[in-house]
Parts: C-alpha cells; structure tokens; sequence
C-alpha cells in the first residue's frame, strides 16, 4: 500500500513538471543577417524572443548543441540580444529561456545556421607592365574556384577611380580589361576584386596586388638615331681623310713634280681644291718666316676633293 503510495505521488510531481515545461513555449531566435553569412570581421547579433509573459526571464544561447558562455547586451520583458566577433564561430545557435532561475526551462528555439565567409584575394596580371604612349594594356582578374565571381571590378589608385565593371562568361572564372590610349593620365597602380555569392549574400573580395603601369615615349629612340647618324658622320669623314693621306702617297712615288696641281678636266666636274701644309709649324723669328717663303712650295700638297 505504501509503495503504491509513493509510486502515484512520484508519477504526479513528474507530470506536474513536464507541463511545467510544456507550458513555456518555445522561444523564436533570429540573426541581423538573414542569410547568416559574415564575414570574418563583422559582428554576429542573436536576438532571443519568448511571448511567455513572466518577470524576470533569463534567457541562453546554445552552440551545435552545447550552452554557448555568452551574456546578452539588453534583456526586455520578452526578448534578449547577444553579440559576438563572427571569426570561427560558424555553427548551429539555439535559445531557451527561464522564467525563475530555479524554475523549468523551455524547450531549445528552432536552430538558425552562422556561415562564416572567407574570400581570398583574386589573382591579378598583366603581359606588360610598360605601355607605348597610345597602346592598349590588357589586365587578366580571376577568382579562387569554390568562390566563383558574378562580377569583377577593376580600379585605378585604388579606390579613388573604378575603371570597369565586368560580369564573367558561363562556367569562368576570370575576364580580361583592355584599357585603351594609354597615356600619362591613366599610369598608375591598377587592383582587380570579385563580387560572389555566398549562400544568397553578395559579398565583395579584398584587393589584388597592385601592378604597376607606366608609359614609353615613341619619341625615346630620337637619341639613339641621332647617335647612330654621328658615328656614321665620323666614319664618313675618317674615310675621306684615308683616302686624301693615299692619294699623296701614291703622288709621292710619280715622277710628277710635288707642286703640279693634277690635270683633272673642268669641264666635267666641279672640283674643290684643298692646300694642305705638311710641315709642323714651329716658331720661327721674322727673319727666319722670310727665308722660309722659297720653301712653302716643297712642302705643299695639293688634293682635289669632288663634294
């Protein structure tokens, strides 16, 4: 009779509390994003919501299942919000509530899912880093394969002037920006991003690496020709002076006396006739320049040059 007794009075209490916890409804748990991606540097906001009316509610957040350690930043009569950094908290979060702290506890809210977003920086190049004034660049932007791009965006000084907006071709990855006319306003620093989307939030990649676009000048070779066109001169008139030093040698051998001018015949050709003094010139007293006058003669070489 005892037994009976006790078994009956330990079935009622274990009634009275399960509809003591059955009459707390289940809480309602939301995000401040509705897609539950972040990306690693924002701030996660749970927001915890029982329409049970009692004082003093306490209100707590479960990870995958296990009580999450976090205090909430302002409680109301029905609700309670929680913030945290988003790095590598992505998981499955829950809520459930008290209306005593030594009272029954609720049954765990539905389960809202925290992705965490990482999009690497996208590949950036260029053929040539060095443009001809008027050209055309062509810059090459992909993205990583498991982040695949809806859009790339190409930027000159970074942020300060968006060059172009590109969307990709079906089942790529990267596209290509023809900058065209390049001159000194467009040189500079380029960067390349991608937008994705990630689980129905479009989120924009970090920069590229910058490259670097600088412009030759058509007019840089003028240097070189005009350096080329001197030497060519210089050559010009060692061979003509060969040829001068030559002929007197071979003059020098004939019986024809050394101050003959040559016969050359006029009529056909326009001469231009050059004396040259052989003689080093040192210095003489005036009565030495007098009796050196008979002699100028043997010492003249004469040399007809056709211009």
């Amino acid at each position: 009779m005892e037994t009976g007794a006790l078994l009956l009075l330990f079935v009622a209490f274990a009634v009275q509390g399960s509809l003591s916890q059955k009459n707390l409804p289940e809480p309602q748990i939301s995000l401040d994003q509705p897609t539950g991606v972040y990306r690693e540097t924002e701030n996660v906001t749970l927001t915890c919501t029982a329409e049970t009316h009692c004082s003093g509610k306490i209100f707590g957040i479960y990870k995958d299942g296990e009580h999450f350690n976090i205090h909430p930043d302002s409680t109301r009569d029905n609700s309670a919000r929680f913030s945290f950094a988003a790095l590598n908290q992505g998981g499955r979060y829950q809520c459930n509530y008290w209306c005593q702290r030594d009272g029954p506890a609720s049954f765990l809210s539905e389960a809202v899912t925290v992705t965490i977003a990482v999009l690497n920086k996208p590949h950036f190049w260029v053929d040539s880093d060095v443009a001809a004034q008027g050209g055309d660049v062509t810059f090459n932007c992909s993205s990583p394969r498991d982040n695949p791009a809806i859009a790339f965006y190409l930027y000159r000084q970074g942020e300060m002037e968006l060059v172009s907006v590109k969307s990709p071709a079906a089942d790529t990855h990267s596209v290509t920006f023809t900058v065209k006319n390049i001159d000194h306003s467009k040189i500079g620093n380029y960067t390349c991003r991608y937008e994705a989307d990630v689980n129905g939030r479009n989120l924009t990649s970090g920069d590229s690496d910058p490259v670097n676009i600088t412009v030759r000048e058509n007019g840089s070779v003028a240097p070189l020709v005009a350096g080329i066109g001197s030497a060519v001169g210089l050559i010009l008139i060692l061979a003509l002076l060969g040829l001068c030093l030559w002929r007197k040698g071979k003059r020098g051998g004939s019986s024809e006396p050394r101050d003959t001018v040559p016969s050359v015949d006029r009529s056909s050709e326009t001469l231009t006739y050059a004396v040259l003094n052989l003689q080093a010139k040192q210095k003489r007293d005036k009565g030495q320049r007098q009796r050196d006058i008979a002699q100028v003669e043997e010492t003249t070489l004469y040399a007809g040059v056709k211009l």
